[in-house]
């Protein structure tokens, strides 16, 4: 057999590799953030469906996290339920958004899978991220690397530690994560709540793997003020029948107690002027204007 004909048979099994079919249980669509935008409140309304088996734990962390990643899809489809028929299950990861490599890794496990992206405010948004991150560190100050990047990451090096005296003011915290920016634009601070809110870096990436018509985009307050529409829109887009809404419990879910809250006017400002060229390009990119104040007033 010569090179090329042991190439093109090696691209075939290779590409059969990748394609290979998947269990019943395999996820068929998937909830990919943003952080801190409502992704708990969805999880705990489509779990609720009857065509919906969820899985047991809502945030799985696969595609994002390196540590569980090494461990291979069959490890990955352990983490979900056993289906009834006609039922679907779903992961509600809302890091993946945010991960460089997230997106290229759930096109290469499956690219016919469909994906639900929540957007909020992205001020509202770092506020709220910043509020359950303060809750950590009042737990344990170095909750970052015990618990976040001694189960997920394989490498330490790449993060910067915060100062302690920046924890707990939110101005001071977006401020050191500035000035680290500035610095050395590739470095990662620990915790970080700004690079969360940059919606159209994420979309772009995930539109370059993923056709439209497998993306949904839902916007946080959408979800709350409308969340029987907005759940029928879910069920046509994932070919699910109609469930009785009116039966189910949609009464507000937040992790914490911070929704809704705001930062002081002053870091309001600094962080609604950073964040306003990255939110004119995402409008321009999905064709719409939300209602975000952060975009509005400056």
């Amino acid at each position: 057999m010569d090179f090329c004909s042991f190439k093109k048979l090696f691209s075939g099994y290779r590409a059969g590799l990748l394609h290979q079919s998947l269990p019943d249980n395999a996820p068929a669509f998937m909830i990919i953030g943003a952080q801190k935008a409502g992704t708990t409140a969805l999880y705990s309304y489509l779990s609720q469906h009857p065509g919906i088996a969820a899985s047991p734990a809502k945030e799985l962390h696969f595609f994002n996290c390196e540590k569980k990643y090494l461990l291979g899809i069959d490890f990955y489809h352990s983490l979900f339920p056993s289906v009834g028929k006609n039922q679907l299950t779903f992961d509600a990861s809302p890091s993946y958004l945010c991960h460089l490599n997230a997106s290229k890794r759930i096109f290469a496990y499956n690219r016919k899978i469909k994906i639900i992206v929540l957007l909020r405010d992205p001020v509202e948004r770092a506020y709220s991220a910043w509020n359950m991150y303060a809750k950590l560190y009042k737990r344990n100050k170095n909750w970052f690397y015990d618990e976040w990047l001694a189960n997920c990451d394989t490498s330490k090096s790449k993060y910067v530690k915060r100062s302690e005296l920046a924890i707990f003011d939110f101005k001071d915290y977006i401020l050191e994560e500035f000035e680290v920016q500035q610095i050395s634009p590739s470095a990662i601070i620990e915790a970080p709540v700004i690079l969360h809110g940059y919606y159209y870096d994420q979309l772009s990436r995930l539109y370059s793997y993923f056709p439209e018509k497998q993306i949904l985009i839902i916007e946080n307050s959408e979800l709350r003020k409308n969340s029987v529409s907005i759940l029928q829109r879910i069920e046509k887009f994932l070919g699910l029948s109609g469930n009785d809404w009116s039966k189910a419990n949609l009464s507000p879910v937040f992790e914490g107690d911070y929704c809704g809250a705001h930062p002081d006017e002053g870091t309001f400002r600094i962080l609604s002027k950073h964040y306003a060229p990255h939110t004119e390009k995402l409008f321009n990119f999905l064709g719409v204007h939300y209602s975000w104040y952060s975009y509005r007033n400056f």
